[in-house]
């Protein structure tokens, strides 16, 4: 960070550089239609670190089961907690994940009792303060971030807000790669079963021909010779359309109707 002449220049410069280090953080966290998952999130924990250090930072997604399984952390510490979490689902990311809300938890007083098997945890750890931001999108709660430290910690000890501003980011950038590879999923899956049809109405016009029959009978064909022979249906259309297999061979089939 530069020098400056007097206070004044001085924390206008800080905030000129605040302001920069957001905006690159914002336009980190919205590039994320084609990051790898896991990438995304670890990415996700280091520019809340930046803001919020020295206290250690992790984050708990849910996953397909819409369990919270999926994490990443800035220190092994708060990576194991989050291992201890996600398999008793319980803690400071759990619960802000149930509620949609933030949290401001004293771990040394507040929580034995809503947390009796994970606060010793994490006081083993070291830590005695924690709060959680849930990670949510127009009503979409994907999980928390969980912002722990070794003193106590409050809204006012750090820039909390903008730690918020940066998880609302993070859930719409989540919620944008999720819908991203829904739809590319399906767009694969449409696809490849447009080319198994393309490719069995192929096999089906060969064998027609090849058995002077109809495209169902030629159809009943592949069927019954694949289910005879323990082989996928496209497999043998593909055989059939390549010239390994004729209609002669389909037709010897146990149970094949011959033309």
């Amino acid at each position: 960070m530069p020098e400056y002449a007097n206070p004044e220049a001085r924390d206008s410069g800080r905030v000129a550089t605040k302001a920069f280090w957001l905006a690159e953080s914002l336009i980190d966290l919205a590039d994320s239609l084609e990051s790898d998952e896991n990438d995304y999130r670890r990415r996700v924990v280091q520019r809340i670190s930046d803001l919020v250090e020295p206290a250690d930072v992790g984050l708990l997604i849910t996953g397909n089961a819409g369990r919270l399984t999926k994490f990443a952390a800035q220190t092994w510490r708060t990576r194991h907690l989050l291992r201890i979490e996600s398999r008793l689902q319980e803690g400071p990311c759990t619960a802000s994940h149930r509620t949609g809300q933030r949290l401001e938890v004293d771990l040394d007083s507040d929580s034995d009792r809503r947390w009796p098997r994970f606060t010793p945890e994490a006081r083993g750890a070291g830590f005695v303060s924690v709060i959680a931001l849930p990670l949510a999108h127009q009503g979409d709660i994907l999980g928390a971030v969980s912002i722990m430290a070794t003193y106590r910690i409050t809204d006012a000890d750090l820039d909390i807000d903008l730690a918020a501003t940066l998880v609302e980011a993070a859930a719409v950038g989540m919620t944008q790669a999720r819908v991203y590879r829904t739809a590319t999923d399906r767009a694969e899956m449409l696809q490849s079963t447009l080319d198994s049809r393309v490719l069995l109405e192929q096999a089906k016009g060969i064998l027609a021909a090849q058995a002077q029959t109809s495209p169902d009978e030629a159809y009943e064909l592949m069927r019954r010779y694949a289910q005879d022979h323990g082989q996928l249906l496209q497999d043998v259309a593909k055989a059939t359309i390549g010239g390994r297999l004729h209609a002669d061979a389909l037709a010897a089939s146990p149970e094949s109707p011959r033309a």
